[in-house]
């Protein structure tokens, strides 16, 4: 009864570590994380034990300094099971497990198929299908994002190389996310030169997606990359726009589109709140990036309503499963033709 809580616990160890050691005149303190696990009684296997606290203690450091976790079965069954995957995952895509599927993005006011994004998608042989981001948190624990995003690019020009010839004007562009560190990569450039290249893709059919985030985080590198990309006739989509703090960069960069924000979006729900702070200054945003020369895509579009509500707001382009779910390129191409 008189053992300290957690919380209790956990401080008091960084409140003693924290007391500076001076060593040739430099006072140094160190913090910890910890992983806690509970088990009341006898009985328990030590390795067992020390394998939760473990797992906890993950938990713990990927929450920042200074923090501190209660072991929880549940959530280490889920980190267990992606574990999993991430480790197979390697061995999935040298196996054709994982490959490339397209979601049109589409004029709003009357559906004509404008791009279709490039997406992974991931035919697990025993579990359900991974989705485009699941594939992608996967390739970042396992260090493949880089190798994936590449393969990405030169897949997806190979795959449509041939839809200029085809479809003439009504060509979409191929639509491709970059992640934050692709953005600013000095090799960024280059890459995507020798995909055009090995592939015969031509540029102006091509749009790369950047995230505000590596405009935020590293503005030097990801300008001169959007600048250079700009250049060479690819038109360049502006990610996960939140704000008037993003005009600057509109401003600044040779960028054609604006994919608002996830989190705007998700606010923007059926039915749509007529009083929300959100909703009533959508419009006004949407109206600020059309005088700012740029397109607005919405994604994540699932209902009619939804889909009425941001026609309605003067979005130009959606995407999402109500208007066209993703599909693999020979079914895209067919919808194409009869259109």
């Amino acid at each position: 009864t008189t053992t300290p809580g957690v919380a209790t616990l956990a401080a008091s160890i960084n409140s003693e570590l924290a007391e500076p050691v001076y060593i040739e005149g430099n006072g140094l303190a160190v913090s910890s994380c910890v992983g806690v696990v509970e088990h009341q009684g006898r009985g328990g296997e030590a390795a067992v034990l020390l394998r939760a606290a473990e797992a906890a203690l993950h938990q713990a450091k990927d929450s920042g300094q200074r923090q501190w976790e209660l072991f929880d079965s549940h959530r280490d069954a889920l980190h267990r099971a992606r574990c999993r995957l991430a480790a197979a995952m390697p061995g999935a895509w040298e196996s054709g497990e994982i490959h490339l599927n397209y979601q049109p993005l589409v004029r709003l006011v009357d559906g004509t198929i404008l791009a279709v994004q490039a997406l992974l998608h991931w035919d697990h042989p025993h579990n359900e299908p991974l989705s485009h981001p699941q594939c992608l948190e996967l390739a970042t624990r396992t260090g493949l994002l880089a190798s994936l995003g590449q393969w990405i690019l030169h897949s997806a020009c190979e795959q449509l190389t041939s839809w200029p010839q085809r479809f003439g004007k009504a060509t979409p562009l191929l639509h491709i996310d970059l992640t934050p560190q692709q953005s600013h990569d000095p090799d960024l450039a280059t890459s995507i030169v020798s995909a055009l290249t090995q592939t015969g893709f031509t540029a102006e059919h091509l749009q790369l997606g950047i995230p505000v985030l590596a405009l935020d985080t590293k503005p030097e590198e990801t300008e001169d990359n959007v600048r250079v990309l700009a250049d060479m006739g690819i038109s360049i989509a502006l990610l996960e726009f939140g704000g008037i703090a993003d005009v600057v960069h509109l401003e600044d960069l040779p960028v054609q589109t604006v994919a608002i924000a996830p989190t705007v979006v998700q606010r923007v729900v059926q039915p749509p709140d007529d009083l929300s702070a959100v909703t009533r200054t959508v419009p006004a945003v949407v109206q600020l990036l059309h005088d700012c020369g740029v397109t607005v895509i919405v994604r994540g579009i699932d209902t009619h309503n939804e889909a009425h509500w941001w026609k309605s707001a003067g979005a130009d382009i959606g995407q999402g499963t109500f208007l066209t779910p993703p599909a693999p390129p020979d079914e895209i191409s067919a919808l194409l033709s009869s259109s």
